[in-house]
Protein backbone atom coordinates (compact mmCIF):
# COMPACT_ATOMS: atom_id res chain seq x y z
CA UNK A 1 0.00 0.00 0.00
CA UNK A 2 1.24 3.52 -0.62
CA UNK A 3 1.00 6.42 1.80
CA UNK A 4 0.86 9.90 1.09
CA UNK A 5 1.22 13.50 3.03
CA UNK A 6 -0.06 15.95 1.73
CA UNK A 7 1.29 18.90 3.40
CA UNK A 8 3.04 22.06 2.72
CA UNK A 9 4.36 22.51 6.04
CA UNK A 10 7.99 20.06 6.44
CA UNK A 11 7.72 20.10 10.47
CA UNK A 12 4.18 18.70 10.17
CA UNK A 13 5.19 16.37 7.31
CA UNK A 14 7.95 15.10 9.98
CA UNK A 15 5.43 14.73 12.48
CA UNK A 16 2.78 13.31 10.55
CA UNK A 17 5.84 10.52 8.53
CA UNK A 18 7.02 9.74 12.11
CA UNK A 19 3.16 8.81 13.30
CA UNK A 20 2.50 6.91 10.60
CA UNK A 21 6.55 4.98 11.08
CA UNK A 22 6.17 4.63 14.65
CA UNK A 23 2.25 4.35 15.74
CA UNK A 24 0.70 2.72 12.72
CA UNK A 25 3.77 0.54 12.07
CA UNK A 26 4.05 1.86 8.08
CA UNK A 27 7.52 1.22 5.99
CA UNK A 28 9.17 4.69 5.37
CA UNK A 29 9.70 3.40 1.97
CA UNK A 30 6.21 3.45 0.93
CA UNK A 31 5.23 6.81 2.45
CA UNK A 32 5.03 10.19 -0.29
CA UNK A 33 4.81 13.48 0.28
CA UNK A 34 3.80 16.84 -1.89
CA UNK A 35 3.44 19.97 -1.01
CA UNK A 36 0.87 21.23 -3.16
CA UNK A 37 -2.57 20.07 -4.88
CA UNK A 38 -1.15 19.77 -8.57
CA UNK A 39 1.52 17.66 -7.80
CA UNK A 40 -0.97 15.63 -5.30
CA UNK A 41 -3.31 15.31 -8.18
CA UNK A 42 -0.77 13.80 -10.36
CA UNK A 43 0.30 11.49 -8.24
CA UNK A 44 -2.87 9.94 -7.20
CA UNK A 45 -3.71 9.34 -10.46
CA UNK A 46 -1.04 6.90 -11.34
CA UNK A 47 -1.73 3.25 -11.30
CA UNK A 48 0.70 2.35 -8.52
CA UNK A 49 -1.41 4.98 -5.89
CA UNK A 50 -4.93 2.83 -6.27
CA UNK A 51 -5.89 2.31 -2.62
CA UNK A 52 -3.63 4.56 -1.71
CA UNK A 53 -4.41 6.18 1.84
CA UNK A 54 -3.92 10.01 2.26
CA UNK A 55 -2.83 12.20 5.19
CA UNK A 56 -4.43 15.56 3.46
CA UNK A 57 -4.12 19.57 4.27
CA UNK A 58 -6.84 21.43 2.39
CA UNK A 59 -5.39 24.44 2.34
CA UNK A 60 -1.86 23.84 0.34
CA UNK A 61 -0.49 26.09 -2.60
CA UNK A 62 -2.13 25.17 -5.98
CA UNK A 63 -5.38 25.38 -7.71
CA UNK A 64 -7.46 23.31 -6.05
CA UNK A 65 -8.28 23.63 -1.80
CA UNK A 66 -10.86 22.47 0.24
CA UNK A 67 -14.15 20.50 -0.91
CA UNK A 68 -13.18 21.16 -4.81
CA UNK A 69 -9.54 19.61 -3.90
CA UNK A 70 -11.50 16.61 -2.77
CA UNK A 71 -13.88 16.26 -5.05
CA UNK A 72 -11.10 16.30 -7.94
CA UNK A 73 -8.65 13.55 -6.17
CA UNK A 74 -12.14 11.11 -5.93
CA UNK A 75 -12.89 11.92 -9.62
CA UNK A 76 -9.42 11.10 -10.72
CA UNK A 77 -9.07 7.64 -7.92
CA UNK A 78 -12.30 6.84 -6.89
CA UNK A 79 -9.90 3.80 -4.27
CA UNK A 80 -8.10 6.59 -2.05
CA UNK A 81 -8.75 6.16 1.49
CA UNK A 82 -8.67 10.22 3.10
CA UNK A 83 -8.11 11.52 6.20
CA UNK A 84 -8.44 15.21 6.02
CA UNK A 85 -5.88 16.85 8.61
CA UNK A 86 -6.60 20.21 8.68
CA UNK A 87 -6.29 23.64 10.74
CA UNK A 88 -9.82 24.68 9.49
CA UNK A 89 -12.52 24.25 12.27
CA UNK A 90 -15.69 23.80 10.41
CA UNK A 91 -18.46 21.75 11.59
CA UNK A 92 -20.26 22.35 7.41
CA UNK A 93 -17.16 21.85 5.71
CA UNK A 94 -16.38 18.60 7.69
CA UNK A 95 -19.93 17.77 6.81
CA UNK A 96 -19.49 17.87 3.61
CA UNK A 97 -16.19 15.84 2.89
CA UNK A 98 -17.41 13.23 5.11
CA UNK A 99 -20.76 13.26 2.08
CA UNK A 100 -18.32 13.35 -0.49
CA UNK A 101 -16.14 10.03 1.17
CA UNK A 102 -12.89 10.91 3.41
CA UNK A 103 -12.55 8.39 6.27
CA UNK A 104 -12.39 11.22 8.67
CA UNK A 105 -11.96 15.11 9.54
CA UNK A 106 -9.30 16.16 12.21
CA UNK A 107 -8.16 19.71 13.12
CA UNK A 108 -4.79 20.43 13.90
CA UNK A 109 -5.76 21.12 17.19
CA UNK A 110 -6.74 17.91 18.19
CA UNK A 111 -3.99 15.31 20.31
CA UNK A 112 -2.24 13.06 17.98
CA UNK A 113 -4.32 10.47 19.65
CA UNK A 114 -7.11 11.82 17.70
CA UNK A 115 -4.98 11.76 14.67
CA UNK A 116 -4.15 8.29 15.20
CA UNK A 117 -7.57 6.65 15.82
CA UNK A 118 -8.86 8.66 12.48
CA UNK A 119 -5.60 6.98 10.62
CA UNK A 120 -6.52 3.46 11.89
CA UNK A 121 -10.04 3.61 10.95
CA UNK A 122 -9.06 5.39 7.77
CA UNK A 123 -6.84 2.38 7.27
CA UNK A 124 -9.65 0.08 7.59
CA UNK A 125 -11.65 1.41 5.55
CA UNK A 126 -14.03 2.35 8.45
CA UNK A 127 -15.84 6.16 9.49
CA UNK A 128 -13.89 8.07 12.01
CA UNK A 129 -16.21 10.55 14.09
CA UNK A 130 -14.92 14.56 13.35
CA UNK A 131 -13.29 16.65 15.37
CA UNK A 132 -14.35 20.35 14.16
Amino acid sequence: MKYVLAEDFPSVVFFLKHLLVERIGVDPKDIESVGNSDDLLSLVGKEEYRNAFLLLDLSMPGRYRRLVLVKELFRRNTSLKIVVYTAYHSAHLAKDLLQQGIAAYVTKGSSPDVLITATRAGLSGKSSPTRA
